[in-house]
């Protein structure tokens, strides 16, 4: 693909971004994207912590 712009280059990495942080099923995390993997993980350690 070719961008025609810088601005127009950085959308396309900020979107693809979201999308492999957001979207996309990680096989290793239980099907799950890598940011909610992340925040499950978050609040699964501040309730252990808090016990």
């Amino acid at each position: 693909r070719v961008w025609r712009s810088r601005s127009q280059l950085e959308l396309a990495v900020v979107e693809y971004i979201g999308w492999f942080n957001d979207s996309r099923l990680h096989q290793a995390l239980g099907d799950l994207p890598p940011s909610e993997f992340e925040r499950l993980s978050l609040s699964s350690t501040l309730e252990i912590s808090l016990s």
